[in-house]
């Protein structure tokens, strides 16, 4: 009877320790926490002018907060190609004056960037070259007339300039007028 009992006892054990921890084991648990999903993702660039190319990134924010670069895994388009083209890794080139927008996809999350393409504003034509200054003068003390290696130099007494001759002049222009000391 004792055996009896003592089987009872045991069995009534099992069974409230059962109940009370449900599906309790003392094994180690084979899960893994999750993982962060992606909350957002930011597309950031400047826009190219037409016929250069500027590297645009791909930022994602996780779920836990953790921002992570992802400009080399996510897929890049561009919503008007005329205007300008992205390619895999990011880079966007201009290609027309257009406005379009670039997106950057990771893990079926989208950021998108709004950019303006602009032409390239011409620069002012450069000045012309200087006229060449003899490095020889011959002159007179007094004289009114100077010769150089390249010109006729006329002096006028009212004026501290001189004035080249058009007929002797190799350059472009027609008169110099130089300081004088």
């Amino acid at each position: 009877m004792i055996e009896r009992l003592t089987s009872v006892v045991v069995a009534v054990g099992l069974a409230i320790f059962g109940g009370i921890c449900g599906s309790c084991t003392t094994a180690p648990s084979s899960m893994t926490p999750a993982s962060p999903t992606v909350a957002s993702v930011m597309v950031n660039g400047t826009a190219p002018i037409i016929g250069s190319m500027i590297q645009f990134t791909a930022i994602a924010v996780l779920s836990n907060g953790a921002v992570q670069t992802v400009t080399t895994q996510a897929t890049w388009q561009s919503s008007v190609p005329r205007v300008a083209t992205v390619d895999d890794t990011g880079i966007v080139t201009g290609i027309a004056v257009g406005s379009t927008d670039i997106t950057a996809t990771y893990r079926n999350v989208s950021g998108v960037i709004h950019i303006a393409i602009a032409a390239l504003t011409p620069l002012p034509a450069p000045p012309p070259p200087p006229v060449p200054v003899p490095s020889r003068i011959v002159a007179a003390i007094g004289s009114r007339r100077f010769s150089t290696d390249s010109a006729t130099v006329e002096v006028d007494p009212s004026s501290p300039q001189l004035a080249l001759s058009r007929s002797v002049c190799h350059a472009p222009c027609a008169l110099l007028f130089a300081s004088i000391s």
